[in-house]
């Protein structure tokens, strides 16, 4: 399922986004949002896509990140609800996040984790809506948009939902996988993978 440029937003839902601009680069970190992490309205992110005008929009409650959505697009550069943390994607990386609130029931309305350096070069997993629920990988090298695999995914009964996007940095390869109400390493999913991924460089 292809989508057109300007469709594709990446509108955040009791999640987070991270990538893209920040060049802070981190080896490791994890945020549990339990306070005193700092950064961005004490969260721990140390930027934000677009304008900026996420801060009024967040909130921490029960060791749980929420996010009030607002309009945006990540290929317009003006993304509100995306928070940023630095990667380093010249070597091999492992980002992940947990979702608790998947209420998506409009089109366009999705969330999940992006890691790129910049709205023309990245990789996504997200799950949201468009026309149904769904789980998408998409991502650009050089402006050139491609999705490798978007299908239906429900999501009712679903308390926890881990995305996950691997990269091997010899190969320019980043798997992208999903792990369902569960804490095992063995219960991750693969959903499909990006090759030629121009994240795995120093590229700008």
């Amino acid at each position: 399922m292809r989508q057109s440029k300007s469709n594709r937003s990446v509108r955040s839902l009791g999640a987070v986004v991270e990538g893209l601009e920040d060049r802070r680069l981190l080896s490791s970190t994890a945020l549990s949002f339990s306070g005193g992490a700092g950064g961005i309205s004490n969260t721990g992110f140390t930027g934000t896509l677009g304008n900026g005008a996420i801060g009024s929009n967040l909130s921490l409650n029960n060791g749980q990140l929420l996010v009030k959505t607002t309009a945006g697009d990540l290929t317009r550069n003006n993304q509100d609800d995306a928070l940023t943390l630095g990667v380093n994607a010249t070597t091999n990386f492992t980002v992940q996040t947990r979702m608790r609130s998947l209420a998506f029931g409009a089109n366009w309305q999705n969330a999940g984790i992006v890691v790129g350096t910049s709205q023309d070069n990245y990789v996504k997993i997200v799950v949201g809506y468009s026309g149904g629920q769904m789980m998408q990988l998409a991502g650009e090298a050089n402006g050139t948009f491609t999705s490798p695999k978007a299908s239906a995914f429900g999501l009712g009964g679903i308390t926890t939902l881990d995305l996950r996007l691997v990269g091997t940095a010899s190969s320019k390869v980043v798997v992208a996988q999903y792990r369902v109400n569960s804490d095992s390493d063995s219960a991750w999913v693969t959903f499909g993978q990006m090759t030629n991924a121009n994240v795995c460089s120093s590229a700008e």
